[in-house]
């Protein structure tokens, strides 16, 4: 039993730091974006606000989109 709960605490200690490293990366890409090109940092920012944010929910390619329902 305490190897299985050794094997799983260094299994999530592993996935957060791959959690940790993801946005560290992420980070750093949206740091070079911003210097280089602010238009494409601008469209990102609205895909993420039109797709995830509730003021937009009436658009279809939002999470909180509800199709009409058809008989």
């Amino acid at each position: 039993m305490k190897k299985f709960i050794d094997l799983f605490f260094a299994g999530f200690v592993r996935l957060v730091f791959a959690w940790v490293v993801l946005a560290f990366c992420f980070q750093v890409y949206m740091v070079y974006v911003h210097f280089t090109d602010e238009e494409k940092e601008q469209r990102m920012a609205n895909e993420f606000a039109w797709k995830f944010d509730g003021r937009f929910s009436n658009q279809p390619g939002n999470i909180w989109y509800e199709a009409p329902k058809t008989k």
